[in-house]
């Protein structure tokens, strides 16, 4: 019966140290921001772990260049930001959980989800 107590101890410890790295890790996960600037400064955005976008912030110099000049701007600014929070939310998993956990796989398969394929 001591045996099998000890067990369950030693299971629980476990069961209860992965729940803590879990919870640090998603707290740096949801710290996690990328932030990219065109290299005209024009377009500047930003995204959270998850590829969302958090702030968009466009210079006066949008007001001296044609719609579709901008438009491509963003489009290629959100791209850059969503492959930099990918490979930051890939650097964390690796760092909580080893670089070829499970755990590290699933997290990245998911931030470099919203990536176009030849982007990924």
């Amino acid at each position: 019966m001591d045996a099998a107590r000890q067990r369950l101890d030693e299971w629980k410890a476990r069961m209860e140290s992965h729940a803590a790295d879990l919870a640090a890790a998603n707290e740096e996960l949801a710290s996690v921001k990328a932030t990219y600037q065109d290299p005209n400064g024009v377009v500047t955005i930003t995204v959270d772990s998850s590829g969302n976008l958090t702030d968009l912030v466009l210079s006066t110099r949008v007001q001296r260049q044609a719609p579709e000049e901008t438009a491509r701007q963003i489009k290629d600014a959100l791209a850059a930001a969503k492959r930099q929070a990918a490979q930051l939310t890939s650097e964390v998993a690796a760092r909580r959980f080893g670089a070829d956990s499970p755990t590290t796989k699933a997290l990245t398969d998911y931030a470099r989800s919203g990536l176009d394929p030849e982007e990924s």
